[in-house]
């Protein structure tokens, strides 16, 4: 049985996921900057690669849980009530709440976005935008956006083999490699610059850039409403706001 978020157009998926973003972070604070995942764990779990949505997200969200743990909980000044002490490290509950708060809305933002990459191919996404009269503009700048890095990869790749061919010797010490780096990095983006350049001159050319009449879609039932259900999301999240910074 296929997973309900594969059976949806990738600009469905992009229009539900994303628009959990702005929901949580105009809710701003926990519990109800979480409420999102009641949205984006069901779809996740059952996507087919809830392991892969798991593991990406965790791999980014524990770094960044660790440099704010660092910030708000051991460099930041001590306020409000002391909940754990260690030594001289002291744990205000003001520090321990803010650093949730940030914690719980940068998490549901990387899970929403990372379940889009898991589930949505570019090529998909890029496709569908241009059926829908998407402006080939963005359409372009995005695909480039998204191949940037295999591209970067590919490069670097190249240019390490052409420099380890002319004999500079790539191994060594963290010192050594740093002196190296300009060398290795200097191909690489120039080469990476002038390859866009090429690509955006063969699409206007060949007329790839001049906007085309949308194609008839077809969009199984339902989905329109899903995207009105998300724009109805933000806007009474920014209602929430509003009504939050003026009463």
């Amino acid at each position: 049985m296929t997973p309900p978020l594969l059976t949806w157009s990738p600009w469905t998926r992009l229009c539900l996921l994303a628009g959990m973003v702005p929901v949580t972070f105009l809710l701003f604070d926990p519990p109800l900057s979480l409420l999102p995942l009641i949205v984006v764990v069901p779809l996740g779990t059952t996507s087919g690669a809830a392991v892969t949505w798991v593991g990406r997200t965790l791999a980014l969200l524990i770094p960044f849980g660790a440099l704010l743990a660092l910030m708000y909980l051991v460099a930041m000044p001590v306020s409000g009530e002391v909940l754990w002490a260690y030594g001289p490290v002291e744990v205000g509950r003001d520090n321990a709440f803010l650093a949730l708060s940030i914690f719980s809305r940068v998490g549901v933002m990387l899970g929403s976005l990372c379940l889009f990459a898991v589930s949505t191919p570019a090529s998909e996404l890029l496709t569908d935008l241009r059926r829908r009269g998407a402006s080939p503009f963005l359409v372009y700048v995005l695909a480039t956006t998204v191949n940037l890095v295999p591209l970067l990869k590919h490069r670097a790749s190249c240019v390490l083999d052409a420099q380890r061919a002319r004999g500079l010797d790539l191994d060594g010490g963290p010192m050594a490699r740093a002196r190296h780096l300009v060398p290795l990095v200097g191909p690489l983006l120039l080469g990476a610059l002038a390859d866009v350049e090429k690509r955006a001159m063969a699409l206007e050319l060949r007329g790839g850039l001049k906007r085309r009449r949308a194609e008839d879609v077809y969009e199984p039932p339902g989905e329109a409403l899903l995207r009105l259900a998300s724009a109805a999301l933000v806007v009474g999240a920014l209602g929430y706001r509003v009504w939050m910074l003026f009463r």
